[in-house]
């Protein structure tokens, strides 16, 4: 079973900011020939923005598959692409955690796994997956949720948690 990071702000966010570089840099007050210092400047900084975006739902969103013996975490982004396996029956805890108040567009939603390595030690792991959407009963019928993954964790037999930041919490 799949369960996918939808990132629908990624893509709304990336293109307003190529318009807005584009658009400024070759619009209608700016000639092709001459370019000025405030063209070049709108330029280099929706460069850092896009860089800056991008490198941000990069890492803060991953992808989950389960199968009958191990969880695969993936990361699809060009320069943070990775996949990783970690066997089921290595799990010994997974704490689902949602700081909604940092990120007001998709929420700030983590994974902590806990689970022992090959060499018998014990690893946390912490994956950010803020694209994974909740189940809005109305909404998300085409792919697994937030909720639902968590729902088929516990239907596994794991040691789930599910904690969400209150104003006193400071922390995990």
């Amino acid at each position: 079973m799949e369960f996918k990071s939808h990132i629908l702000e990624l893509k709304i966010i990336l293109i307003l900011i190529a318009i807005l570089g584009l658009g400024l840099t070759f619009g209608i007050e700016t000639k092709l020939i001459n370019i000025d210092l405030s063209s070049i400047f709108i330029v280099i900084t929706s460069v850092i923005l896009l860089v800056g975006v991008y490198s941000y739902y990069g890492i803060m969103n991953n992808d989950f598959i389960l199968n009958d013996e191990e969880m695969l975490i993936i990361n699809r982004f060009i320069f943070f692409k990775r996949e990783e396996k970690i066997r089921l029956d290595r799990i010994k805890r997974i704490i689902f955690r949602d700081d909604t108040g940092i990120n007001l567009l998709s929420g700030y939603k983590w994974v902590r796994i806990e689970y022992l390595t090959d060499s018998k030690s014990l690893k946390s792991k912490k994956v950010y997956c803020n694209g994974m959407e909740y189940d809005a009963f109305d909404e998300n019928l085409n792919f697994p949720t937030f909720d639902e993954f968590f729902d088929e964790l516990e239907r596994r037999g794991l040691n789930i948690k599910w904690t969400k930041k209150t104003n006193t919490q400071q922390g995990v």
